[in-house]
């Protein structure tokens, strides 16, 4: 079984080897470690050709552009998705977080049932790695992977953690990787398509990596009330989305369902938000 790991880096040198000896120091070795760096103007390159010529099983690609974490993973899964078989597994991973020691050996394990695709559970850090005032990302926030990993919930809320999947070359090679700009995100696309497809799943409860938050995070914690202030925002994307999902998979999305899958703690928030995309969300 070929184990791969994906990273895509932008201007990420302050924690990019931190996230890479984590992953050089799992108790089960990882065969390759592709690294992608889109456009990167600090230090991220040199880290990369230094890890480049320490270790072998590291290769790395250099892009000029930078089109965003959405469009840079899918773009690069699409490159390498040839040269992984059916049976072997990708790991996605970001350029800031930390893998604890046994995540490899224990999301292989999870493969053993005859799944797809793997996700887990993390716990949240802060800048310098510490654990936060909230241990756990899921449970106690907006999403709650028991209640959303399913559609139609997914239309309206993504309860998956990019870093956090880890895929086979055969649910890889059947994966729509058009890197589309209608795309919100890589994960929430992938998780959809897995659940469209109805291929096979699992989630580990566990943590098995600590999800870093800081100041140039892209997503992470956020506050209800901070949300709400980016609702327009939120709204066009989740508008562009939901048409992009029509026109490719015929997907006809109910408004009205969203009393029936959202918890009522939640239930305002949502509906301001699709008000919102009715509004603002089809430019």
């Amino acid at each position: 079984m070929q184990v791969e790991v994906l990273i895509c880096t932008h201007n990420g040198a302050r924690f990019l080897s931190e996230q890479l000896d984590s992953i050089l120091g799992q108790s089960v070795p990882v065969d390759v470690i592709h690294i992608h760096d889109y456009a990167s103007i600090d230090s991220t390159r040199d880290i990369i050709l230094d890890y480049n010529n320490r270790y072998v099983n590291i290769q790395y690609e250099i892009f000029e552009n930078a089109m965003g974490p959405a469009i840079s993973f899918l773009s690069s899964m699409n490159l390498i998705k040839s040269n992984l078989g059916e049976k072997s597994i990708l790991f996605l991973a970001d350029q800031d977080d930390i893998w604890l020691s046994d995540k490899v050996s224990r999301v292989i394990s999870a493969f053993q049932s005859d799944v797809d695709f793997v996700f887990h559970n993390v716990e949240v850090v802060d800048s310098e790695g510490y654990s936060s005032s909230r241990r756990e990302y899921f449970y106690g926030n907006f999403w709650n992977v028991n209640r959303d990993f399913k559609l139609p919930n997914l239309y309206f809320t993504n309860p998956i953690i990019g870093h956090t999947i880890a895929l086979t070359g055969r649910l890889l090679n059947r994966l729509d990787l058009n890197a589309s700009q209608s795309i919100p995100m890589h994960d929430w696309h992938i998780a959809f398509q897995v659940l469209h497809a109805k291929s096979s799943f699992k989630y580990i409860a566990e943590s098995l990596s600590l999800y870093r938050q800081h100041d140039s995070n892209l997503l992470g914690k956020k506050s209800i009330i901070r949300s709400i202030r980016r609702l327009k925002k939120a709204s066009k994307t989740l508008g562009s989305y939901h048409a992009y999902l029509k026109e490719h998979y015929d997907v006809q999305i109910k408004y009205s369902d969203i009393v029936n899958i959202v918890p009522k703690s939640k239930l305002i928030y949502i509906i301001v938000l699709i008000s919102y995309v009715k509004i603002f969300g089809y430019d």
